[in-house]
């Protein structure tokens, strides 16, 4: 199977501008959500874990949060550096992986890590070691596929029509989760005040065939995150 390695450093920029018109409005979507999710405040130091191209941690330092994004991809990593030396941002970039993060106890105000823990065999061990990273009253970010949804019908598509030959997101989840799970591996790492929403309910389906249909249902489909239907988990948890 290709390996997540193998692709180009501005993969995940380019999305946002050249690739297919779901894709481009899914990560446009996305990154919109995790910032106001995040609720982040000028100054807080912010983890990026699994940074890709390094577009949101890109975002995140253009509001005045000192970023590391970390992801495995050594291509993605020095795309991400020379856009942030490009733009002169309070970002910096480096090779690592979830499994072993090298940062000092106590190192972030806040971490995100977005459609990344359903890679991982032991999500449980890897969110206690985020919980290590956070300062106290500092919050953790992740977003996983809900598979108590249309999520696996999107993924089905995805695999059969918009994958590079021999990429498949259905092997590579290697844990699927739904609401009541991702909240209790947070609650279980310590976290407290979990708070779980589930957003793109029909929207993403709708973004195969409309973008434009799909912006215009998303401002309504916010308003029912609460609801477990959505494709996309978004988890908020601060550590005590």
């Amino acid at each position: 199977m290709k390996t997540y390695q193998q692709i180009q450093g501005s993969y995940y920029e380019d999305l946002l501008t050249t690739g297919h018109k779901s894709q481009s409005w899914f990560y446009r979507t996305r990154e919109q959500l995790l910032l106001e999710f995040a609720r982040l405040r000028p100054g807080q130091r912010v983890l990026d874990i699994g940074c890709g191209s390094g577009t949101v941690t890109r975002a995140i330092a253009r509001r005045g949060c000192p970023a590391v994004g970390v992801d495995v991809s050594e291509a993605c990593i020095a795309y991400a550096t020379g856009k942030a030396q490009e733009e002169g941002l309070d970002a910096t970039f480096l090779v690592g992986s979830i499994e072993a993060l090298p940062f000092a106890d106590r190192s972030f105000d806040c971490i995100i890590a977005s459609h990344i823990i359903e890679h991982v065999e032991q999500p449980g061990r890897i969110i206690r070691d985020m919980y290590r990273l956070l300062t106290p009253g500092g919050t953790l970010i992740l977003t996983t596929p809900n598979y108590l949804s249309l999520w696996p019908l999107a993924e089905a598509f995805f695999d059969h029509t918009l994958a590079g030959e021999g990429y498949s997101l259905h092997e590579q989840h290697v844990v699927k989760f739904n609401a009541g799970k991702l909240r209790s591996v947070l609650v279980a790492a310590g976290f407290a005040g979990v708070k779980v929403e589930a957003q793109y309910i029909l929207t993403l389906p709708i973004s195969l065939f409309s973008s434009r249909a799909a912006t215009a249902a998303f401002a309504l489909e916010k308003r029912l995150a609460s609801l477990p239907l959505g494709t996309i988990l978004y988890a908020r948890g601060r550590k005590t």
